[in-house]
């Protein structure tokens, strides 16, 4: 655990436009079943009193959640009026638009993001009561930072456990202006010392054992996930890396470890 209070990844956040057909496309390249799609409507969420930019959220998701070794995925598809979600799907289009952590005091960590230049933009309640919110990281880091009441928290979210056979998230990619620079503020944030950056690369390892990456390219502007790494669960492998009508869909290219 850091000064931050975030330790392991609890899961990672992809904004799509059509949650059945992202699905279908992830259950093909991990080897798992497509889940039930998910109704987070925004009306839902007002009542536990959800805001985002000081003001009630518009909308809410359907989303496709598929658990994996590692940490989770969690596919999203925007319905409904402003959100964190359908901002980035109108501006960005499809693709990894935050990482979520599980801690034990998320008004503190949100207290300590903001203390490093991350603004709280979200807030909520959930089923249970407790708190949770989102950092707003996206300049600085590529992501928002959703910051969710662990397990032993009061309230807290338990994020369903993968099956044996569930592929795991090893490493996530991010393409970057400065891969020192976007390293040493996600090693900030994690509590970490900053890693070494050889040929415009730079790897982080997080708490349970899930890679950042960082890959130097030209052009600049803020960092931005473009590809993730699944290890198979056995030596058979997984299905296939994502072809170009996953990717489409999805945002972001996965590849089989």
């Amino acid at each position: 655990m850091t000064a931050t209070g975030i330790g392991a990844l609890d899961h990672l956040g992809i904004v799509v436009a059509d949650a059945p057909e992202a699905a279908g496309a992830f259950a093909a390249l991990s080897g798992l079943p497509a889940p039930q799609i998910r109704d987070n409507h925004g009306e839902g969420m007002r009542a536990r009193g959800v805001q985002y930019r000081g003001e009630p959220i518009g909308g809410g998701t359907h989303a496709a959640w598929f658990s994996l070794a590692g940490a989770a995925v969690n596919l999203m598809a925007p319905n409904g009026g402003p959100s964190p979600w359908s901002d980035h799907l109108d501006t960005l289009g499809p693709g990894a638009c935050y990482l979520a952590f599980s801690v034990s005091d998320s008004a503190a960590t949100l207290e300590a993001l903001d203390a490093l230049g991350y603004p709280t933009v979200q807030t909520g309640r959930t089923g249970g009561g407790a708190s949770y919110g989102y950092g707003d990281a996206r300049e600085a880091l590529g992501v928002y930072l959703e910051i969710l009441p662990g397990r032993a928290a009061p309230g807290g979210i338990a994020t369903p456990d993968p099956a044996e056979d569930a592929p795991r998230l090893a490493a996530i990619g991010f393409a970057v202006a400065d891969a020192g620079a976007a390293a040493e503020g996600w090693a900030r944030v994690l509590g970490l010392d900053p890693p070494e950056v050889a040929g415009g690369e730079a790897v982080l390892t997080m708490e349970g054992g899930v890679e950042l990456e960082f890959r130097t390219e030209s052009g600049g502007g803020a960092p931005v996930i473009r590809d993730c790494t699944l290890a198979a669960p056995s030596p058979a492998g997984l299905p296939s890396n994502s072809d170009a009508e996953a990717e489409r869909l999805l945002g972001v290219r996965f590849n089989a470890a």
